[in-house]
Parts: structure tokens; C-alpha cells; sequence
């Protein structure tokens, strides 16, 4: 299956620790070249907090940190997603159809 350019992304785990952050300048760099949008990911494990109460709060402060990292001049096409689950999984999943995956080293 070919990739429509209108279609083009590249996904970024973010967890908010360092190497993410370094992931997510990359990740911010390779979208900017390719011309692709810029999803940034944030995988929770709901456990026993409400899920939209959760899920709210995790997109939120995603968004700051997103924010404070990326240039405003940089004009990136951005979708934060928070989703839950395994790591490993949940990124492979969210990058199923994306160009590149960027993670941080652990």
C-alpha cells in the first residue's frame, strides 16, 4: 500500500522523560522534512482512575509538553493522541501506517 502524501506522519512516543523529549525534537525534524504530520503519543495504563478523567488530564499536560518543546515557527501539522495499553504495543499500533516511528532510549 502506498502512502498519499496528505497521509504522511510521523509518530513520537512521549512519557515526558528525557529521552522522550529528545525523541519528540527529532521526531518534530523528520516531520518538518518529510513534509508529514507530527503525531505525538502518550500510552497510560488507566488502572484505577476513571478513564475520560485520565484521559483528560494525560492529553493536557501531553499538550504542555509538546508546547514547551517544539518551536512555534516550526508550523508542524500536530495530533496528540493518548491512548492506553502496553508501550511496546500501543506504539507499534499507533505508527501501523506512519513513515517512522521515533522513541526515546530507555
Amino acid at each position: 500500500m502506498q502512502i498519499m502524501p496528505e497521509h504522511r506522519a510521523v509518530v513520537v512516543g512521549v512519557d515526558g522523560s528525557p529521552n522522550s523529549l529528545a525523541a519528540l525534537h527529532r521526531a518534530a525534524r523528520e516531520a518538518t522534512e518529510r513534509h508529514a504530520r507530527l503525531d505525538v503519543v502518550r500510552v497510560v495504563n488507566t488502572g484505577t482512575m476513571p478513564r475520560p478523567l485520565r484521559t483528560a488530564k494525560e492529553w493536557l499536560r501531553l499538550r504542555d509538553l509538546v508546547a514547551h518543546a517544539i518551536p512555534h515557527t516550526q508550523h508542524l501539522t500536530t495530533r496528540l493522541k493518548i491512548v492506553d495499553g502496553r508501550p511496546g504495543e500501543a506504539l507499534a499500533k499507533a505508527a501501523e501506517h506512519a513513515e517512522l516511528l521515533v522513541i526515546g532510549a530507555r
